[in-house]
């Protein structure tokens, strides 16, 4: 009777621990911190055996939270130590920071009307409560005839789709 109790408690330990939460943190304009962005990272990252994942509003306040016990408002980059240290507090085993910076080159040409080139770079950082495990860079574009907005969600998709390819 003993063993059994202690397969049991064993298993459930065993299952518990195979479970991690991983928050995503978007670090750039607040264009890129909206529900639509928000969607784009939950459907480009697919959890593997069975992890939470922490998107939105709630990972971007704990992480503003972080910023300002620790005087970081502003124009501030954090340090390395700052994003692991962050993990460590947020409750998640991982946390994938997305540093997003984006530029517009207006393009006239006389023939057609004017076309938009928005280039979107990712640096995304994924770390965990002792360190950064992994490191990737992207940069892609988009154009649009009619929206500045409809070409940085593309691009930004697009940037989206090479990070995950890495954790998929």
């Amino acid at each position: 009777m003993m063993t059994i109790a202690l397969l049991i408690i064993f298993s459930c330990n065993v299952f518990a621990a195979q479970r991690s939460t991983i928050g995503f943190v978007i670090v750039g304009g607040a264009e890129f911190k909206t529900n639509d962005y928000y969607k784009m990272i939950k459907d480009e990252f697919k959890p593997k055996n069975g992890a939470k994942f922490i998107i939105g509003d709630e990972m971007q306040s704990k992480y503003q939270k972080y910023l300002i016990e620790y005087d970081m408002v502003g124009n501030t980059v954090p340090r390395r130590q700052n994003l692991v240290d962050f993990v460590a507090r947020s409750g998640c085993s991982e946390v994938i920071f997305l540093f997003v910076t984006s530029s517009t080159d207006h393009q006239n040409n006389p023939n057609t009307r004017q076309k938009n080139r928005i280039s979107v770079q990712v640096d995304a950082y994924r770390c965990d409560g002792i360190r950064v495990i992994d490191v990737q860079t992207t940069s892609q574009e988009s154009n649009s005839k009619t929206s500045d907005l409809r070409a940085r969600r593309e691009a930004f998709r697009k940037c989206l789709d090479e990070v995950a390819k890495v954790y998929k």
